[in-house]
């Protein structure tokens, strides 16, 4: 075979490159065993959105021996991380520092077999330029076709401050289609996929063998997060006697929470549509309404007469992407103001 090499590097000088709204992650990568921090979940989600099984064809076909480079300009960067380009170098040292040393778990429970992996070769960062080399080993497991993904909003996975929600939302994300259904995780299972357990299987914070404080930094607080941020995702209360358990079933073994069956619902594409449809169906200018309603977030000012309604925010929020392709920068800042809005709305 006459392999010829290339040079492979696929490159992003803008964000219309990356997926619109969703990326996906494959099934093997959602239940593995992986701790990141949540920077390091958002440089793993860019690479993700864009990622491409037609950037790969020619290396898994054996026609060139240089897998493929991503690189990221910094304009893309510093919209995707919500900072001021003089600002990347600080804000992606350290996190691609780390990342370029993961290792992911990925685990068969039903064979008894384990395999830890890095992610990536390398991660460089060069003039306000990222460089991302993937693991060629992991393509199987990244591009996951056999086995499924989860489609996952992008605008809303960075917004998610904590590392649990950002996990807790890509194994929800996974099970959008009514026909799929997540069983049951046993809390051993949770441990694992939170990365809360070392290569032993053991985990690497003892407070997290106090059930009472798992149950509320990663089963809790990532459902109410995940909650306030994705109006597409609907949790239901789950009620035991006094008791009432919002977005999850508690499973016990005497007095002691075993298992844990998440209750939720995902709109539909089509019941989405409709909504947006319905919003809109009365407004003769949808694009200056959504404009006038960013404007109004760019200056906010507690407590003025006139600041935007919960169901404006929540069209804005929708309307991100349609805002970042005119031009509007959906910074840090304006995400802090945002915020602040939405609470005084609600």
């Amino acid at each position: 075979m006459n392999i010829q090499k290339s040079s492979g590097l696929i490159i992003t000088n803008n964000s219309q490159q990356l997926t619109p709204t969703f990326f996906k992650m494959a099934h093997k990568i959602i239940f593995s065993r992986l701790s990141l921090s949540p920077r390091e979940h958002d440089m793993l989600a860019l690479f993700l959105s864009r990622l491409n099984k037609d950037h790969w064809s020619d290396f898994m076909a054996g026609e060139t021996i240089v897998s493929p480079r991503y690189q990221f300009n910094s304009s893309v960067l510093a919209q995707w991380f919500g900072v001021d380009p003089k600002q990347l170098f600080s804000t992606l040292e350290k996190p691609a520092s780390r990342l370029s040393s993961r290792t992911i778990g990925l685990v068969n429970e039903d064979s008894q077999k384990f395999s830890y992996t890095p992610l990536f070769k390398k991660i460089e960062y060069d003039d306000g330029v990222l460089h991302i080399v993937p693991n060629d080993e992991m393509i199987h497991a990244y591009l996951g076709v056999s086995q499924g993904h989860a489609k996952m909003d992008h605008r809303v996975f960075r917004m998610l401050k904590s590392e649990h929600s950002k996990r807790l939302y890509a194994m929800l994300s996974r099970f959008k289609d009514p026909a799929t259904k997540l069983h049951p995780q046993t809390i051993e299972e949770l441990h694992s996929f939170f990365g809360l357990l070392d290569s032993k299987g053991m985990l690497v914070k003892k407070s997290y063998q106090n059930n009472k404080v798992f149950m509320e930094r990663c089963i809790r607080n990532s459902i109410n997060e995940i909650n306030k941020y994705d109006n597409l995702i609907q949790f239901n209360i789950y009620k035991l006697g006094n008791s009432e358990y919002f977005g999850f079933e508690p499973i016990k073994t005497g007095r002691k929470i075993t298992s844990i069956r998440f209750i939720f619902s995902w709109l539909t594409d089509e019941k989405m549509l409709n909504m947006e449809l319905e919003k809109l169906k009365n407004q003769p200018n949808p694009i200056n309404e959504l404009t006038l309603i960013y404007e109004l977030v760019h200056g906010f000012v507690p407590e003025q007469e006139g600041n935007p309604t919960i169901s404006e925010l929540t069209m804005l929020q929708h309307g991100f992407g349609q805002l970042i392709t005119m031009g509007k920068f959906i910074d840090q800042a304006f995400m802090v103001n945002f915020n602040l809005a939405k609470q005084e709305a609600a």
